[in-house]
């Protein structure tokens, strides 16, 4: 898919598999790619969902605030399964917490297995049940959209 206010999708509808990224820490943009991605979700009902926390830039109270009551209850209404969030090590401290805020105050909405991941290949993994083919041939796909992105900007 391409890529919209630096947010980066890969949608595998035969795996019923979507993964997000942001691709600039910088990004002032972030509600629009908010809403983007849940639109993204609510069209196409993945049931596995990875969400790939580089890049994303630092997240206030309101924007938590926003997430909590206009972003997560769209999403978790969708038939998801499971959702895989990847920090990589040394991640910002701040994001995680806001993060895991918003999952808490939407608790009771949550019916989908979630877990944490510091590698993307781990998440895939996990994602596929265990599906080295799928998990390379995703990653394949992936940096090559990764690098498309990266060519159209220069």
């Amino acid at each position: 898919m391409p890529v919209f206010d630096e947010l980066l999708v890969q949608h595998d509808p035969n795996r019923r598999l979507m993964r997000f990224q942001w691709l600039d820490v910088t990004n002032t943009r972030l509600r629009p790619g908010l809403v983007h991605g849940r639109d993204l979700v609510v069209e196409h009902k993945p049931a596995h969902v990875l969400v790939d926390f580089h890049c994303l830039p630092q997240l206030s109270i309101t924007d938590e605030l926003w997430m909590s009551v206009h972003w997560f209850p769209r999403i978790a209404a969708q038939p998801i399964q499971r959702v895989a969030l990847v920090y990589p090590p040394g991640y910002q401290l701040h994001n995680v917490m806001m993060a895991e805020a918003v999952l808490w105050v939407g608790r009771h909405l949550t019916r989908f297995q979630l877990q944490l991941f510091d590698e993307v290949e781990a998440a895939l993994f996990w994602l596929t049940d265990a599906d080295e083919q799928a998990t390379g041939c995703l990653q394949a796909e992936w940096a090559a959209a990764v690098l498309a992105h990266q060519n159209r900007r220069r």
